[in-house]
């Protein structure tokens, strides 16, 4: 099953570029932006919409316009992580932004396109250890009851759970849903990758369109008032430059994702049998320490006796 999510999810990604009946054209104007995820990427006729979602996404691509921008950028501050939040700020930096060769409206959608992705990630993955834990704490508690092992497996799920915690709205619908954690998280990224295709596009058409407005926003964001472009020539190499950071930025998106989900899926075949393998290291280490110290004491009590029955009773 899982396979099959993935190899639609290609199938879609090689015809991406391909028009919906519903699809609006006007492509540079924010409402036509937000009719066209509505009529593709939330579709119910698409396959990764068949499942329920993993996580509610939580910060959404903002209008091409300084305030919007702004209130997204606290949003995306508020719903980090505390270990996620100084990076953001620093990298979302005017004095940084300023220094990127990408327009920093490019660099502000890439930014939230990472961070959800990370998000659903980081459940996914916090959601499916605690599964697993919780599953081979029962099989061991059948066997073996009050055992140690139990005890490490408890605190191992406890810590997952609380990174499903502490991130907003993780894997809501997980109990009773009947879908795998994997599925979900197939449906999730892809709707996140579609979104973002389309979000690209909107940046693209109000470059190629507007260019004088996109510069007077990019003026604002950076919080500077003369734009460093003024001859024609600069301008073109500008508007080139923008164009082919946005080609490639969805390139990069598009590759990326089914890597992404197939290691996944691997690791998440591969860890219980990692946790076995922790578990019988440790029992190992610890045999053998306790062996060091019981043939220690086995080999003074021999040579005690033999001494105690020796001739010369030394």
């Amino acid at each position: 099953m899982f396979f099959r999510v993935v190899f639609s999810i290609s199938i879609f990604l090689l015809f991406s570029s391909l028009s919906f009946a519903d699809e609006c054209t006007n492509l540079s104007d924010y409402s036509c932006f937000q009719q066209n995820v509505n009529a593709v990427c939330k579709s119910k006729t698409n396959p990764w919409n068949t499942y329920s979602t993993l996580w509610a996404i939580d910060v959404d691509f903002p209008e091409y316009d300084p305030d919007s921008v702004q209130k997204t950028y606290q949003k995306l501050l508020d719903h980090a992580r505390p270990d996620q939040k100084a990076k953001i700020q620093s990298e979302l930096s005017p004095d940084i932004l300023s220094f990127s060769p990408n327009a920093p409206i490019i660099e502000f959608a890439r930014k939230i396109y990472q961070s959800n992705m990370n998000a659903a990630f980081a459940c996914a993955i916090a959601s499916d250890r605690a599964d697993q834990l919780k599953k081979l704490d029962s099989l061991i508690g059948k066997t073996i009851p009050s055992s140690e092992i139990q005890n490490q497996l408890k605190k191992e799920q406890q810590k997952y759970d609380n990174i499903k915690k502490s991130i907003n709205n993780c894997d809501q619908n997980a109990e009773g849903s009947g879908v795998s954690t994997t599925q979900k998280l197939a449906g999730t990224t892809m709707a996140e990758y579609c979104t973002y295709s389309h979000y690209v596009d909107y940046i693209d058409a109000n470059i190629k369109q507007n260019y004088t407005n996109s510069t007077n926003v990019d003026q604002k964001i950076l919080g500077i008032k003369q734009w460093p472009y003024a001859t024609s020539e600069s301008v073109l190499q500008d508007m080139t430059s923008r164009q082919n950071s946005l080609q490639n930025e969805i390139a990069r998106a598009e590759n990326t994702l089914p890597k992404a989900l197939m290691a996944y899926r691997e690791m998440q075949r591969t860890y219980s049998v990692h946790i076995l393998l922790v578990m019988i290291t440790d029992d190992y280490l610890t045999l053998r320490s306790n062996l060091d110290l019981y043939l220690s004491n086995i080999s003074q009590l021999f040579e005690k006796a033999h001494n105690a029955q020796d001739a010369n009773q030394r």
